[in-house]
């Protein structure tokens, strides 16, 4: 199988990414790097079988999870890197994606005063709530309030 994310592309893509190569090295740039990850917010995290950046995100999620992080990991198998771009290309685009959308749902479900009745958020588990009744509700988010629609 041809990957199309290559050693090569992932230089490129990093180069682009960095104004300068010393900021590779702080922990927003590689969050591996950072002592402690607790206090994040609950995470997914997807991964493709076919994918170089693989054992770093599956090595992630168990750091988040040793940091007390309600964390879910997926690896979709037979698939590669950026796989969930092509819903209705490769059959298991579809699944993933739902799978994201689904989580989210549950992360952002709030009742009107703000108090959480989404998923259950113990490290490594979620259960989903589903979101009707919420839409205009404003849920803390990294950047201030995020409005879910």
């Amino acid at each position: 199988m041809k990957l199309l994310l290559t050693r090569d592309t992932m230089k490129w893509f990093w180069d682009h990414y960095l104004s300068d190569p010393s900021e590779g090295a702080h922990p927003h740039a590689s969050p591996l790097r950072a002592p402690d990850l607790s206090g994040l917010p609950p995470a997914l995290l997807v991964t493709a079988e076919y994918d170089p950046l693989r054992d770093e995100g599956e090595f992630y999620a168990e750091k988040l999870r040793a940091n007390g992080v309600p964390t879910v990991l997926t690896r979709y198998d037979g698939v590669n890197h950026g796989f969930m771009f092509w819903v209705g290309v490769v059959d298991k685009a579809g699944s993933a994606m739902n799978e994201a959308c689904n989580w989210l749902r549950g992360v952002f479900t709030v009742r009107a005063n703000g108090v959480r009745t989404g998923p259950t958020l113990s490290p490594g588990t979620l259960t989903h709530a589903p979101l009707s009744g919420h839409i205009g509700t404003q849920v803390p988010g990294i950047f201030g309030k995020v409005q879910v629609l």
